[in-house]
């Protein structure tokens, strides 16, 4: 194990990735880390990995080359249970159902035996959602899509937050978000990675 410095969340070590379709490294060497209470924007660019960086940062693919380290250790031996990761990805996944079940079943997977309604309905109205409970995700504004994904990610502890290029509706829509999502890291004390 490498041990690092304390106050360092996650540190890219010259990461590659290439994918196997590709004869062109979609990352090369990319170096950089994010300190406890820190926000950091990397600026990918257009076609630049961002997505790829969030899916590693998940565990949904590894580094073709280089080292990915959370709290000091390799991601890949840190076991999911233990990462205080959040991601908010591009078009955030949500099931059919309402604002409460979605907040709910995320609430569900880590929270086996607790009071889950409770838990829930305090996301709900910590977050804002109480009149739009019982409505369809998909039916929302992007900015109330991105309010219910932070209701999900408030009933749980978060070192990182880690936002991959959610602000694309239209600028005014991308100020609030990005203001809603800087409130919730502030509240949290929690670091921000935004991938742009």
């Amino acid at each position: 194990m490498v041990k690092l410095d304390d106050s360092i969340v996650l540190e890219f070590r010259n990461v590659g990735f290439i994918y196997p379709y590709d004869s062109v490294y979609t990352l090369d060497k990319l170096r950089f880390c994010v300190n406890i209470g820190e926000k950091v924007q990397l600026v990918l660019g257009r076609q630049g990995g961002k997505t790829t960086v969030a899916r590693m940062i998940c565990g949904l693919l590894k580094p073709s080359e280089g080292d990915i380290l959370y709290r000091g250790e390799k991601l890949s031996d840190c076991p999911f249970p233990k990462r205080k990761i959040g991601v908010l990805l591009e078009g955030n996944t949500f099931s059919r159902g309402s604002v409460y079940s979605n907040i709910e079943y995320a609430v569900a997977l880590r929270n086996r035996g607790k009071n889950i309604k409770a838990i829930t309905k305090n996301a709900i109205t910590e977050n804002g959602l109480d009149e739009y409970a019982n409505s369809k995700v998909k039916e929302l504004s992007a900015l109330l899509r991105i309010k219910v994904a932070l209701a999900r990610l408030s009933t749980r502890e978060l070192d990182l937050l880690v936002m991959d290029d959610v602000c694309k509706e239209n600028l005014e829509q991308a100020i609030q978000i990005e203001l809603l999502v800087e409130d919730f890291v502030r509240k949290r004390k929690c670091a921000l990675l935004m991938l742009t």
